[in-house]
């Protein structure tokens, strides 16, 4: 009898760790996926140019650990050609990606695993999840999912379009592989909401899953706080690439009129709706104002700009004054 070599064998599922070197987590992050209950899987970690420190921790991984690869690059890459490098490499049915600042539950693969091989129309499942802070500790739970279930694709782009949110958070994702496009995350998107993009294309062509268990804990800390985008210029690029995806799904479904209108409507609403909330939340005049710039040009939009430019005129503009007049607009415009 010939003996599969472990090159040759071929797990359920590919867990993609990237990692660009945060050895105060990486650990936490390794223990939680070698605890897992479903063990018939691969890890590569996808060594973004990381430090000595952190280049211990994988390669002292994968030396007690069979199941581990390190696919190393010496320069640091782009976000998404880095993600792209593990699903080139996977040799798992199924893949998802674990980044080295966040814990999954144990039970994590075992219950995706399951999901997905009893619903195979779904070519991607997601699930509730929980924040942790630096130590660990249990800030959140969040429970976007209500309930467990599958959902035609149609229903998940028109969720994504109508909030402007990802209904299932990325870090909980489990995907079929052979659903992902052969291309992985297109390059030439950015890395905020291109990931959106690579989703919605793949719920054009199958259907979606939710899990309501929470599954994954996502870690809150300094360093996410410092890279994020301000909301008047995170609003602007969603409206940009959820824009240019419409367009290019109106190419593809030139027959979906009706449905292309109607996500038009729910991006362009949920563009002011972004928008308005940055004006409320925003800490410092220059940012509201930034917001209120980026309204639109549509009669609503122009009303609500004048609006929020006299409340900003007749006083400083607080978050409570720009609240109520957020809230009585939002009554009027959403009928």
């Amino acid at each position: 009898m010939r003996v599969v070599s472990l090159e040759e064998r071929r797990p359920r599922i590919s867990v993609c760790v990237p990692t660009i070197g945060r050895t105060e987590f990486l650990a936490s992050t390794r223990s939680s996926i070698s605890a897992q209950t479903f063990e018939d899987f691969e890890v590569l970690v996808l060594d973004n140019a990381s430090n000595a420190d952190a280049r211990a921790i994988v390669e002292d991984w994968a030396a007690t650990d069979a199941r581990v690869r390190v696919l190393r690059v010496e320069e640091r890459i782009p976000m998404f050609e880095n993600f792209n490098r593990g699903i080139r490499a996977a040799r798992g049915e199924y893949l998802t990606f674990c980044h080295d600042d966040d814990l999954v539950a144990p039970r994590f693969l075992e219950h995706q695993v399951s999901f997905l091989d009893r619903n195979p129309s779904v070519g991607f499942v997601g699930s509730n999840y929980e924040y942790v802070d630096e130590t660990g500790a249990v800030t959140e739970l969040r429970t976007p999912v209500r309930q467990t279930e599958t959902w035609r694709g149609k229903r998940y782009i028109r969720a994504l379009m109508r909030s402007g949110r990802n209904p299932l958070t990325m870090q909980s994702i489990v995907y079929r592989r052979s659903a992902i496009d052969p291309d992985g995350f297109d390059l030439s998107l950015p890395i905020h909401y291109g990931d959106f993009v690579l989703l919605m294309r793949m719920a054009e062509r199958c259907d979606v899953g939710l899990v309501a268990e929470p599954l994954v804990q996502v870690r809150r800390h300094a360093a996410q706080a410092s890279s994020a985008l301000p909301l008047s210029r995170g609003m602007a690029l969603r409206r940009e690439v959820l824009g240019r995806y419409l367009d290019e799904l109106a190419a593809r479904w030139p027959d979906e009129k009706g449905l292309l209108r109607e996500l038009r409507a729910s991006l362009t609403l949920a563009h002011r709706t972004g928008s308005l909330w940055g004006w409320v939340s925003a800490g410092d005049a220059k940012e509201a104002a930034a917001c209120v710039e980026g309204l639109g040009q549509t009669p609503i939009d122009v009303m609500l700009a004048l609006a929020a430019r006299t409340v900003d005129r007749v006083a400083p503009p607080t978050s409570a004054r720009r609240r109520a007049l957020v809230a009585a607009a939002l009554r009027v415009a959403n009928g």
